[in-house]
């Protein structure tokens, strides 16, 4: 009972020392739901909340960019797939390829708008 009442005390420390829940639960070994609950009480100061919200932002930013260079690389895959894939298409199957697509796209704008 002792060792949980340590973690408290240590949890709320760094609580108000301005640390993030993720930050706490890598030094104090503690579930989620007990830092919430633990917590409840503990305000933080603007200074502090900026510096979380900039971290999060950051956080964000960084899997935004990862989320993106993995869609490229995808892309790039798929793109170098098709290309040994398809081969000598004349002008007119190329035409016709371009008319369907554009059909297609309109036809899914329709449904967006509820128009049939």
């Amino acid at each position: 009972m002792k060792a949980k009442l340590l973690q408290k005390k240590e949890v709320i420390e760094l609580r108000e020392k301005g640390y993030s829940y993720k930050e706490i639960r890598e030094k104090v070994k503690v579930s989620k739901s007990s830092l919430s609950l633990w917590l409840k009480g503990v305000y933080l100061t603007n200074a502090q909340k900026e510096r979380l919200i900039k971290k999060r932002l950051n956080g964000a930013r960084k899997g935004s960019l990862f989320r993106n260079r993995t869609k490229q690389i995808i892309r790039k895959e798929i793109n170098n797939k098709a290309k040994k894939e398809i081969t000598d298409i004349s002008q007119k199957e190329m035409y016709h390829l371009g008319a369907m697509l554009y059909w297609a796209e309109g036809a899914k704008e329709k449904e967006k708008r509820g128009v049939s």
